[in-house]
């Protein structure tokens, strides 16, 4: 991988603390209100969470077109451990609108504020922390979508996703996840 794309990676990464809800202002979205969207964004959230659980992080932030998910959709993750928390109260986390946009294939390059070590931290409690972010649901049909996710742990520990889901049996199923990028 070049220098230059090494570091538009990491500036991609970094500038999402200058999006809303750095500066402890916390938005919330309903992730649309319908079940259909809300098992969506679940069905991802569990893929990206089995994806990374290996590097066993202390806590999990969640976010949603660049918001804070509702406390009834946080409530489908009760019980998980590490606790699901909203992504205002994390550190570094990907923004949709930073997201490498899947049809052109071109990385933002933003300014950085990041920390030294690069790695996200709770705001509260500093510790190791993973943020998972998606973008907005793209329709295909009633029973297909594609939907852009990216997760950021720190420096060289981030990817973006886009992935497709087909609703079978009543039940959104991943039934694709393609990798745009990963450090």
């Amino acid at each position: 991988m070049s220098d230059y794309l090494k570091g538009a990676i990491w500036l991609l990464l970094c500038a999402s603390l200058l999006q809303p809800g750095c500066a402890g202002v916390s938005q919330s979205v309903s992730t649309e209100g319908s079940k259909d969207t809300q098992d969506i964004h679940e069905a991802i959230f569990h893929y990206l969470i089995e994806k990374t659980k290996t590097a066993k992080f202390d806590e999990i932030y969640l976010g949603v077109d660049g918001k804070d998910p509702a406390p009834e959709f946080l409530a489908r993750f009760e019980g998980q451990h590490p606790r699901v928390q909203p992504k205002s109260e994390g550190g570094v986390y990907m923004s949709p609108e930073l997201f490498v946009d899947p049809e052109s294939k071109e990385i933002p390059v933003a300014e950085s504020t990041a920390p030294a070590d690069g790695s996200p931290k709770s705001k509260k409690s500093q510790v190791r922390a993973i943020v998972f972010s998606l973008g907005k649901i793209r329709w295909h049909s009633d029973k297909k979508a594609e939907v852009s996710a990216a997760y950021d742990c720190g420096m060289l520990c981030a990817a973006q996703y886009t992935f497709v889901l087909r609703k079978k049996n009543n039940r959104w199923v991943i039934s694709e996840a393609r990798t745009e990028w990963i450090s």
